[in-house]
């Protein structure tokens, strides 16, 4: 008999949201309103049920262009695709497939890149994004996007920021509030970090006390990179105020192809204490070994 009520399920919504739900309970959003002129994944939920991830930097009024966890590019063929003052734009055009399963919810997605002059698309960047829930509300949340340029092919330049943001909320940063970023290898803090080549880094911060439990105080967001991911491992670009980026760019233009796209993976652990770094090596290990998903098998009911 067919499951009407599977665990994970993707929920459409007004205003161009789909929800990523858990037990009938959202984890993760999907934004893509043609208002904004970036799409972007909102609210990002932690094990206490408090948001993580925000928009904008506190105190800082000309980062508007913060959509909690985004995608922009610095430089792309010489066009901005990461501040808002730009006339480019990255839209979504058609929705691929939803797969919902006791195991996890998957969404497949087409996005182009526009220049805001032409309107043919620089590129076309099919997405699939997987949110898997954990024991005790913590979740992983896979990343895979695929470039195709419209051209014989595109380079993205070099830049530190590329192909993802993640704005962390203000009680995660350091800065602002009682967060910490560590990274594999032991590393601490911004200074130990930034610029340098990590399979992993991590935000970690604080539960408000009216969420807190005996077992559940700190929590945060341990990101991902893939060792298939051109660089790797790439170099990060962190701040202490609560933002970080991995870019594969960081040190080196990429160049993608009509005949071999650019594939990139990224994977995100929302977890529930301070990060565990036995525990990540795990998962970084299981995701290094994971196949790609493919639309097609999502369409016939298969994740991978």
């Amino acid at each position: 008999m067919k499951n009407v009520f599977p665990r994970c399920e993707l929920v459409p919504q007004l205003n161009h949201h789909v929800a990523f739900e858990v037990d009938g309970k959202e984890r993760l959003g999907w934004n893509y309103d043609p208002l904004h002129k970036r799409c972007f994944f909102f609210p990002l939920i932690g094990p206490s049920g408090s948001l993580l991830t925000r928009f904008g930097q506190p105190n800082a009024p000309d980062h508007e262009h913060h959509k909690s966890l985004w995608f922009a590019n610095h430089n792309v063929a010489g066009v901005n695709f990461w501040g808002l003052n730009s006339e480019a734009s990255i839209q979504q055009k058609d929705w691929l497939v939803y797969y919902n399963s006791d195991e996890e919810a998957v969404m497949g997605i087409k996005l182009v890149w526009l220049d805001g002059h032409n309107p043919v698309p620089l590129i076309e960047q099919e997405v699939v994004a997987s949110l898997k829930p954990l024991h005790g509300g913590e979740s992983l949340i896979e990343i895979q996007s695929k470039f195709v340029p419209t051209s014989s092919q595109l380079e993205f330049h070099k830049t530190n920021f590329a192909f993802l943001g993640l704005r962390v909320a203000r009680h995660l940063s350091h800065s602002f509030g009682g967060g910490e970023l560590k990274a594999s290898g032991e590393k601490i803090g911004e200074k130990a970090i930034f610029g340098k080549k990590h399979q992993w880094v991590d935000y970690s911060g604080p539960v408000h006390p009216r969420l807190q439990t005996e077992t559940l105080k700190e929590e945060g967001i341990t990101w991902f990179d893939h060792p298939d991911n051109p660089g790797y491992p790439n170099g990060w670009h962190v701040r202490n105020n609560g933002w970080f980026c991995l870019s594969p760019c960081m040190f080196n233009s990429i160049i993608t192809t009509k005949k071999e796209p650019l594939v990139l993976r990224f994977l995100f652990h929302v977890h529930r204490g301070t990060v565990d770094s036995n525990k990540a090596k795990e998962i970084g290990e299981n995701f290094a070994q994971s196949p790609l998903y493919q639309i097609a098998r999502l369409r016939a009911g298969k994740t991978r």
